[in-house]
């Protein structure tokens, strides 16, 4: 099994496919002859996951950030305070490099205008303006490494006074 698991993935292991006919009535009669067998098996499993969890929780890895992710944590809860009354994050939806910051506090936008150019998986992907209104803050740098939920933008919503 070991070895299956080692070379499936690199495509070294090839797979017998075999034809064979599906019995949903012989599937249900086996379900039925082994329930109380399965039910015993879950237990265990269960049992086993949450004395795994209380290990991982003992150990500290129950809450594991890396470097990164806690620095960006610290960052986001300034930021979020940073952000004027009304305004809105707009967050990276994906995690990436950013490439281009396409706009600049005091920027009028409409929905679907692109905020920042991210880089990812050699791929850009453009954070578009959720809806209309004015960027009030931007709080990346070009080049810089953001996990996705990272803060971007800053934007007052054209219903609270952002925009034309």
């Amino acid at each position: 099994m070991a070895q299956i698991r080692e070379e499936f993935p690199r495509g070294r292991f090839s797979i017998e496919v075999e034809e064979a006919e599906f019995d949903l009535g012989e599937y249900f009669g086996f379900l039925k002859r082994i329930a109380d067998e399965a039910a015993a098996f879950r237990a265990r499993q269960q049992a086993a996951f949450a004395e795994e969890r209380r290990r991982w929780k003992e150990s500290g890895l129950a809450e594991y950030r890396s470097e990164v992710e806690a620095a960006v944590f610290a960052a986001e809860s300034g930021e979020e305070a940073a952000l004027p009354p009304g305004a809105s994050a707009v967050r990276s939806q994906i995690s990436g490099s950013v490439w281009k910051i396409l706009v600049e506090p005091g920027r009028a936008v409409r929905r679907g205008d692109p905020l920042v150019a991210l880089e990812s998986m050699k791929m850009e992907f453009i954070q578009q303006a959720p809806c209309d209104g004015t960027v009030v803050s931007v709080h990346v740098r070009q080049g810089e490494t953001v996990p996705a939920g990272r803060v971007l933008v800053g934007l007052i919503p054209a219903q609270f006074g952002g925009g034309e």
